[in-house]
């Protein structure tokens, strides 16, 4: 079971189109049901980067469909051949229904300290920091520290 009877669709990425987003292929997986798209980039495993296109074609559809989007951007300090980030949240109406995901663990090599963030709009962190707090207490002390920048 998921929670709150979630259940995930995937849209898969294809190789031979350099695991691009197809956006006809999005839009062919959503339902009436649907609440969210979970979009990864840059990408783990493929190590793709969305285009500004591609990201600008799915921000229309989560508008057009009023769908929330989790953009999960751990990598997006982690790429490679001069290829550029953009963040989902920047694109026209996408920073009202957006949660950004990060990671400091991965950005500076301290995996296993699992070092992360959301950020998003009040309405939807809010109801996310009620789960958070009694699962997760800090980070702790000597973490903290070697984030500081030197």
């Amino acid at each position: 079971m998921y929670i709150a009877d979630g259940v995930p669709v995937s849209t898969p990425l294809a190789e031979g189109n350099g695991f691009n987003i197809d956006k006809e292929a999005v839009i062919s997986h959503i339902t009436k049901k649907s609440h969210m798209i979970i979009v990864n980039s840059p990408n783990n495993p493929t190590g793709a980067v969305f285009s500004h296109d591609e990201l600008s074609n799915l921000a229309k559809v989560a508008a057009e469909r009023d769908l929330l989007v989790i953009s999960d951007e751990v990598y997006k300090k982690i790429k490679y051949d001069g290829a550029r980030h953009y963040s989902l949240a920047s694109f026209p109406g996408m920073r009202e229904c957006t949660i950004v995901v990060g990671s400091f663990s991965k950005t500076y090599a301290m995996t296993g300290f699992r070092v992360g963030y959301a950020c998003g709009p009040k309405e939807l962190i809010a109801p996310m920091m009620l789960a958070h707090q009694f699962s997760v207490a800090c980070v702790d002390g000597p973490t903290q520290h070697g984030l500081l920048p030197h």
